[in-house]
């Protein structure tokens, strides 16, 4: 369904143009599957050369063909907001780059003064206010300011963000030992960037681009006379997705460690129990991976299915919003037709 915002005092030539389907020159299943194609042929020929250097592409590719396919399908639909593909180009690219500039800087002045453990406590709301400064840097050049821009908008920047955060974390294993660490073990090294890069992309609809879209509707349907304004709305929302934000990279693990040293006290992350190993052990590590893995994927879907049910409710009342306005501009114009 296309958002065709169509002004009745225009002429048939103007009404046509409104008509005509608004798509980009891609189309986002294109090239969902064939950056999902390349990524796979990249791996092959690593595997069958060893040639290291196609590590950062298939890192880069593997990290932004979801996020790119997301933005491309906004820019589908993107009729009626009077954003243009452009717009949403420079937000992935821009925005995302300012969003992880920044997120990074904060991020490590918080480990550094908290440590560890309130970088991660913290890290939903630094890098949630960081996108948000990244959105309202590349909106100082769009016009438009309904809510269904600055969701699509949103969605563009944490998809850069998303995209370039995912990069780092494929590639964290390789920042540290020699190319001839890297190619002793390169089956390794490439079933760690695919695990990886799979969970992430599988995941990244959910994660930052669902969590800024919804900050970015809220920014810019508080705006006025295209100025952003900060609401109690503004606030709330943000203090909502930094939660969100903060449950999944730190609470619904955390939790999940809880649950599984509940069942057994000696269990620890890698899964390898201390003591001799014996068959009551076995079974007993059995028993907290599996409490673990049961809270670590309720408290996720907890946060994804919240997320989209914000999401959703904005989306919905955003295009009946406009699709009131068309009504109301419908009207007047039938009201000054009948007085001429």
């Amino acid at each position: 369904m296309h958002d065709n915002l169509v002004h009745a005092e225009a002429g048939p030539a103007a009404a046509t143009t409104a008509e005509r389907p608004d798509r980009g020159p891609f189309r986002w299943k294109g090239v969902l599957l064939g950056g999902a194609v390349i990524w796979v042929l990249m791996l092959a020929a690593l595997l069958l050369t060893h040639n290291v250097a196609l590590l950062p592409a298939i890192a880069i590719i593997g990290a932004g063909t979801v996020p790119l396919s997301v933005v491309l399908r906004n820019g589908e639909r993107r009729a009626g907001t009077g954003l243009t593909l452009d717009d949403l180009f420079y937000a992935f690219l821009i925005g995302g780059t300012v969003g992880i500039l920044l997120g990074g800087v904060f991020d490590a002045e918080v480990e550094r003064l908290l440590g560890s453990g309130g970088a991660l406590l913290l890290a939903g709301f630094v890098e949630e206010a960081a996108k948000a400064v990244a959105l309202i840097w590349v909106a100082r050049r769009v016009a438009a300011r309904s809510m269904r821009a600055g969701i699509y908008l949103g969605a563009a920047v944490g998809a850069g963000f998303a995209t370039f955060e995912t990069t780092f974390y494929a590639m964290r294993g390789l920042l540290t030992g020699s190319t001839a660490n890297v190619l002793r073990d390169l089956p390794g090294v490439v079933g760690a960037v695919v695990g990886t890069e799979v969970f992430r992309a599988v995941l990244s609809p959910f994660m930052h681009i669902t969590w800024t879209a919804i900050l970015g509707g809220v920014l810019f349907a508080a705006t006025r006379n295209g100025r952003f304004r900060l609401t109690p709305a503004v606030v709330g929302t943000y203090v909502l997705v930094a939660v969100l934000h903060g449950l999944w990279d730190g609470a619904v693990p955390a939790a999940a460690q809880a649950a599984a040293k509940a069942v057994d006290s000696a269990y620890r992350t890698l899964h390898h129990p201390r003591g001799d190993w014996s068959a009551a052990q076995s079974h007993v590590q059995a028993e907290a991976s599996l409490a673990s893995f049961g809270v670590l994927l309720g408290g996720y879907l907890v946060v994804i299915a919240t997320g989209l049910l914000v999401l959703r409710a904005m989306t919905r009342h955003a295009r009946a919003v406009e699709e009131a306005e068309r009504s109301a501009a419908a009207g007047r114009a039938a009201y000054r037709g009948g007085l001429t």
